[in-house]
């Protein structure tokens, strides 16, 4: 959310086909088994060009029900799905409307603490039970922050990192909020999800689908995923989780 004293968020999104529809067979590849199914309904937060609801919509196996929601309308792409444009943090749909929800790098831009808790808990009202919530979000502790490429920004607290921004010319403010892996953790069990990192398996993933002939980093990346799953997790520059709601605790 912007204030009045605060310029307007700037667009971040992707526009580039390949880049959009790789990203997408990634996502896929990490869902759970099941998760996607025939008939079944799946929602793009923050879609930005279009290409990643676009391939669902158009899956080669499955009929998908896709919708997509962001604030701003930049679809390079519409036919296949429904689009909404948000007028603020609600999502316009009932409860329990979706099996998947997709929030691939968006909650780093829908404002503080508050927004991003209030963010999931709506992802978690949507979601219908037994549903799936893939989330990407820039680790803050990368060396190199990716919306502006320059050094530890995400680590810098928000007046210094706007001081850097206009410094270098880059921009007049800092519009973004990644998560640390402790930081992620702990706002998912507030919002009521259980959640399984997967880094390490979109690092295999990746590898698969974008350099197949890579046999020895494939292999790397294969050891990476059964031994320190968790470590590289933290490590990676981009966190990347499947959650589900999780289970009522007993009084």
């Amino acid at each position: 959310m912007t204030t009045p004293a605060e310029p307007a968020r700037a667009s971040h999104a992707v526009h580039e086909e390949r880049a959009r529809i790789l990203k997408a067979r990634k996502i896929e590849a990490l869902l759970p088994q099941g998760a996607l199914r025939d008939g079944g309904a799946v929602l793009d937060i923050g879609t930005g060009s279009g290409w990643i609801a676009h391939y669902f919509a158009h899956h080669p196996q499955l009929k998908l029900a896709v919708s997509a929601v962001d604030a701003n309308d930049e679809r390079a792409v519409k036919d296949g799905f429904s689009f909404s444009r948000l007028a603020g943090p609600a999502l316009p749909f009932a409860d329990a409307s979706f099996d998947v929800v997709m929030s691939n790098h968006v909650i780093e831009h829908v404002g503080g603490d508050a927004e991003q808790l209030g963010h999931l808990r709506e992802i978690r009202r949507v979601l219908r039970p037994g549903g799936v919530l893939y989330l990407a979000v820039p680790n803050r502790w990368s060396l190199v922050e990716p919306h502006y490429r320059l050094p530890l920004l995400s680590w810098l607290p928000a007046g210094l990192a706007k001081a850097y921004l206009q410094a270098t010319g880059r921009g007049r403010w800092y519009d973004c909020k990644p998560l640390g892996p402790i930081e992620s953790r702990r706002l998912f069990a507030r919002a009521g999800f259980a959640w399984t990192d997967v880094a390490a398996q979109a690092l295999v993933e990746l590898l698969r689908l974008e350099r197949p002939a890579a046999g020895v980093a494939a292999r790397l990346a294969g050891m990476i995923r059964r031994h320190a799953p968790e470590v590289f997790g933290w490590l990676s520059p981009t966190l990347i989780f499947v959650l589900r709601a999780a289970a009522p605790r007993e009084s």
